[in-house]
């Protein structure tokens, strides 16, 4: 197959008036970002970039004014403007021929279930389906999206990645995992009064237990009751940063969440309780609603186990208004990214939550920290370096905004204001 062919030049300023001045040239800003060759601050042409990217997973040649060869690459994610839809900013993956790679593909339902028109309610858990493959099968072997028509789902139905049938690709996520159900509505399972009561009594018994597992002094009794109604309020937030715990830790890439937590509560002039071996946690009040920032210490790969305990005590009923503060590898530095939810993508903490909750559909705000090396461990447990320190705090503090837009204005107007390149994007 061959590969598109596209023209870049160096880009030489950096910035937010640069990037501006660029645009307004009819230049784009990009990065390339590889782990076998020197990353690089590029521009493009914006006209002929529209022109040849025809599919989301196009093969490109990145041809560089002053290069010797030719960059193989793929179009890892584009910022977009959120009125007029204009490209403001693009990040390239290099690729190496022969040498697999993977791609999140959207996962797209069409039809209306059967299920749904008898009273059912769907429910679609992944949107995103992780696919490994060679360079050489994009875009031949690899849609832009994949879709699934529901419309013989009946309730109580469910399609499982097990169920995908792609022999072009291989599909990267838990067989086990659930893509679509098809639930009964709570009128279509309403219980007897008899079952009611038996079932609300075994649901107090169960509270019982999950509060006394974890609260286990006076004071932490207190904190249980005040706690345990948390949850039921459809102003109360939840903020999870993700990282380790430990001074060896403490500037490394992976506790980036961390940081965004430490910074936020520092608004406040106040400081973090820790009353458990699972999480600290402190209480704020922000534009008349309630904040609960938590930070489990349960390292980093087990965060699931502290949000589950903390789901538990607040009785929180839905995970809208939860949300992860994490790291992220495949994202250049300074890039922060919202959304709704998704696949862990790579992220271990984030994925433990997700697996622990049962759900994909867990709000997160991704603080992109580049790579490096080839072992996303060796990066994400790295110190960031004299440069990078000098640029964190204008991205941690673009990151805390963007957490206070999430509680005061919505996750819709967070995404389209603050879903950027920091250093680089208005």
């Amino acid at each position: 197959m061959a590969e598109i062919v596209l023209n870049a030049k160096p880009r030489e300023r950096t910035g937010k008036g640069a990037a501006r001045a660029y645009r307004n040239d009819g230049l784009i800003p990009a990065e390339y970002y590889s782990a076998r060759h020197d990353n690089l601050h590029l521009l493009l042409n914006r006209r002929e970039f529209d022109t040849l990217l025809s599919t989301a997973f196009s093969l490109l040649e990145l041809e560089v004014e002053g290069e010797k060869n030719k960059k193989l690459c793929i179009v890892k994610d584009m910022q977009f403007h959120p009125v007029r839809g204009n490209v403001l900013h693009v990040d390239f993956q290099g690729v190496v021929r022969g040498e697999k790679l993977t791609v999140n593909v959207p996962f797209v339902l069409t039809g209306t279930a059967e299920g749904v028109k008898s009273g059912g309610i769907l429910e679609h858990l992944v949107r995103e389906i992780e696919v490994e493959c060679l360079p050489k099968d994009l875009p031949k072997d690899i849609p832009e999206k994949l879709e699934y028509d529901v419309t013989n789902l009946q309730i109580g139905d469910s399609i499982h990645i097990s169920d995908l049938d792609y022999p072009q690709f291989k599909i990267l996520n838990d067989p086990e995992e659930t893509i679509v159900q098809v639930i009964a509505s709570r009128v279509a399972q309403e219980p007897t009064p008899e079952e009611a009561a038996e079932m609300a009594e075994e649901e107090e018994m169960k509270e019982r237990k999950r509060k006394s597992s974890l609260f286990t002094g006076g004071k932490w009794k207190l904190n249980a009751v005040h706690l345990s109604t948390f949850g039921q309020d459809e102003n109360a937030y939840i903020i999870v940063g993700l990282g380790n715990p430990g001074t060896r830790y403490h500037l490394t890439r992976h506790n980036v969440g961390f940081m965004v937590l430490n910074r936020f509560i520092d608004r406040f002039h106040l400081e973090f309780n820790r009353q458990n071996d699972l999480f600290e946690h402190r209480q704020v009040n922000l534009d008349k609603k309630t904040v609960l920032l938590v930070k489990p210490l349960t390292y980093m790969n087990l965060s699931g186990r502290a949000v589950e305990q903390l789901v538990a005590v607040t009785d929180l009923k839905t995970y809208s208004n939860l949300l992860v503060v994490c790291d992220d590898f495949n994202l250049p530095f300074g890039t922060i990214r919202l959304r709704p939810g998704g696949s862990a993508g790579g992220q271990k903490g984030l994925e433990s939550i997700l697996e622990t909750l049962q759900t994909n559909e867990v709000p997160r705000l991704r603080i992109g920290i580049g790579n490096e090396f080839h072992d996303p461990v060796d990066h994400v447990l790295s110190p960031f370096q004299e440069e990078e320190l000098k640029q964190l705090p204008s991205i941690l503090d673009w990151a805390c905004n963007a957490v206070e837009a999430f509680i005061t204005e919505g996750i819709s107007y967070t995404m389209s204001r603050f879903n950027r390149h920091v250093l680089e994007n208005e």
